[in-house]
């Protein structure tokens, strides 16, 4: 008699199957398959065609689902491949074995198999885990090696359930006697006893005698192991009482379990035949495959936590990735054409996401909006602010009002979302006007990149010095004032921009500062504006000797340029 075992990434997601001579189609649709998995949606409508006989089971992949199947790791593609009882084949997150040896039903649908013991122990070795520390080591290199390849494992598992089954492989090899082990977790049953789940198995192929191809755990051991927090060692005397248990060929069983900080109720499990009672008596050989197992129970609880701290990462960069993409969307994606005028801008978070904000808006009446802003810190939270900003920017700037009354309005409507928690945005909003090639500007505490660069005698004036330069917005409800207009001479540039330009470190801690800025600029001033954009923040990045900037780098640059002659 053989099962088919399905096994997802959830408790509940398990379904076992008495597998037929002859074909069967495995997949999700309830109808036309003959083996249903309806929890994986990686698994397509009718997945697969398995035909068990003659103590395999054949599958092969049908055409046309998309998502592949993997047997210890490897994609099979479309070919039929063979899976051997005690094997591990996966599609998505679900796996599959193949189980032989199962014992009828015993009355009342109970089966016969894991979880009986009609009869204590003949001898029993218990061990604290702190104590198997101590041990020394039988077949100690043997050993060692084998305990190297563990950190590979992860490597090459796609699934928990192959990780597990790989664990369990281990066990096998790491253990000269055992002739079967595997990964059980004691949880809590139907009635008044806990039951012992078996998460996966392996078994040493030893030719000339029976051994046992599945797993069938004691569940008073694996109890005592748990509760007791301690590995624990039984052994049978078969000789003496023999025919006691529902799987003769296993005369001992050991149990180490999982570190319980994480791992509650898991547990390693080893069993084998033919031990000697004064063998195990002596305490060398238990002692020494319990340290083993205790070993093993140390890096894969490890390499669980590593694979589950992987996965969240992985779902923590695709919705940042996803965060990402769509606060690029908020830049403009092309900036306008301005008559006698040469713009380029940029922005480069610190983070996935960033609190920095410019934009460059074609207004009605044919001036161009330019505004730059700084969320105070940076990441998702200021994101989301900048967002905010930007929506209430866009929705005020349509009716042209004068920039002081454009940045007092937004004050007034983000006020109770910035003072309550602490946050300020810093802002400078202007007007260009093409034609009279002037700037008004309004200023909601921005600085020190708001600078203009005057061409005919090479000098920058700081708009932040102006006197009627305001708080930031969120500290205090206060209407803004218009700052003194700048005029624009052929040549000319505003150069506005975040602090994170100028703050950029050295290890040493040196700043980028101001006078490197400008004199960068005066070098750079005869060529084109994005060549310039692009020079700047490579320079400000490579002096903070980082692959990335300690703090979100934006940066807005406008030329009037010089008037073509004929």
């Amino acid at each position: 008699m053989a099962e088919l075992v399905a096994r997802g990434s959830k408790p509940a997601e398990e379904q076992r199957w008495t597998l037929p001579q002859g074909a069967a189609t495995l997949g999700r649709h309830p109808t036309k398959c003959d083996l249903v998995v309806p929890w994986d949606r990686r698994i397509s409508g009718v997945h697969l065609l398995l035909s068990w006989g003659d103590g395999k089971l054949r599958v092969r992949r049908l055409e046309p689902t998309v998502n592949p199947v993997l047997l210890e790791g490897t994609d099979q593609g479309f070919e039929e491949f063979v899976v051997l009882p005690g094997q591990v084949f996966s599609i998505g997150a679900t796996s599959f074995t193949v189980q032989t040896d199962i014992q009828p039903a015993a009355p009342g649908g109970r089966s016969r198999e894991a979880n009986e013991d009609i009869k204590d122990p003949d001898f029993q070795s218990t061990s604290t885990l702190a104590a198997l520390r101590q041990v020394r080591y039988t077949d100690a290199d043997r050993r060692i090696e084998i305990l190297a390849s563990l950190p590979e494992l992860i490597r090459f598992s796609p699934s928990d359930q192959e990780l597990e089954s790989r664990v369990a492989e281990v066990l096998v090899q790491g253990i000269a006697t055992a002739d079967v082990a595997g990964v059980v977790r004691l949880t809590s049953g139907e009635g008044a006893e806990p039951e012992v789940e078996v998460r996966a198995s392996a078994t040493r192929q030893v030719r000339g005698r029976k051994v046992s191809s599945l797993l069938k755990p004691s569940r008073r051991l694996v109890q005592a192991a748990v509760h007791g927090r301690q590995a624990v060692f039984y052994l049978w005397d078969r000789v003496a009482n023999p025919g006691f248990t529902v799987h003769p060929e296993i005369h001992w069983a050991l149990c180490v379990p999982l570190p319980e900080t994480h791992w509650a109720g898991w547990a390693l499990y080893a069993a084998g035949p033919e031990l000697p009672l004064e063998l195990a008596a002596n305490d060398a050989v238990p002692t020494s495959d319990m340290k083993f197992a205790g070993v093993v129970a140390d890096i894969f609880a490890s390499l669980r936590e590593v694979s589950k701290l992987q996965a969240e990462q992985v779902k923590m960069n695709t919705s940042l990735a996803l965060a990402h993409e769509i606060q690029a969307g908020f830049f403009p994606r092309k900036l306008p054409k301005v008559e006698g005028y040469e713009i380029a801008a940029g922005s480069r978070p610190a983070d996935a996401t960033g609190g920095d904000y410019y934009d460059v808006l074609s207004l009605a009446s044919g001036q161009v909006g330019l505004v730059v802003a700084d969320v105070c810190g940076h990441g998702l939270g200021p994101s989301l602010l900048m967002a905010s900003l930007r929506a209430t920017l866009r929705g005020f700037a349509v009716r042209e009002p004068a920039p002081e009354v454009l940045v007092s309005d937004i004050g007034q409507a983000l006020h109770d979302d910035l003072s309550p928690r602490f946050r300020f945005i810093t802002l400078l909003y202007g007007a260009l006007d093409p034609v009279q090639h002037r700037f008004s500007y309004a200023n909601a505490g921005h600085g020190p990149v708001v600078l203009h660069f005057q061409s005919a005698d090479d000098q920058f004036r700081s708009l932040a010095d102006d006197d009627r330069r305001g708080c930031p917005l969120g500290i205090l409800r206060d209407r803004y004032q218009s700052c003194d207009p700048i005029g624009l001479a052929p040549g000319d540039m505003l150069i506005l921009g975040s602090d994170g330009i100028v703050e950029a470190r050295r290890r040493d801690h040196e700043q980028f500062g101001m006078e490197r800025l400008c004199q960068l600029i005066r070098q750079l001033k005869n060529r084109p504006l994005q060549e310039i954009l692009k020079e700047i923040m490579e320079a400000t990045t490579s002096f903070g000797e980082g692959e990335k900037p300690d703090d979100d780098l934006t940066l807005l640059l406008v030329r009037r340029n010089e008037p073509r002659t004929k």
